[in-house]
């Protein structure tokens, strides 16, 4: 199992390369109060990854992002038990990607 940390600005040049998706953890509705829009980002809830991990297959660099890490790190456990190694966890989280954005919704 191999789960490697990176911070909001690392996976934010990441995701602009081919073959790396931005997997957004989150619930639906909090997907939508700030969803991430640049390069590739899927919203699979942590719920739904196991039954929806085939959605990942094919892409070079899987990247997890949650409002902190606290549910994204559970998602890259879960995916690297899944077969996908390594996974890349997001640290600071939306958190740390609306700070270097300077975007922060209100009721977020």
């Amino acid at each position: 199992m191999q789960i490697i940390e990176i911070t909001s600005e690392e996976a934010k040049r990441f995701i602009k390369e081919e073959g790396v998706i931005l997997v957004d953890v989150r619930t639906p509705v909090k997907y939508e109060l700030y969803r991430i829009e640049e390069g590739k980002v899927l919203n699979i809830p942590i719920e739904e990854l196991k039954a929806r991990n085939d959605e990942l297959k094919g892409y070079k660099m899987v990247i997890c992002i949650c409002r902190t890490d606290r549910r994204s790190r559970e998602a890259a456990r879960t995916l690297s038990e899944l077969g996908f190694n390594p996974v890349y966890v997001v640290k600071d989280g939306v958190l740390g990607w609306l700070k270097l954005s300077q975007s922060m919704p209100l009721e977020f």
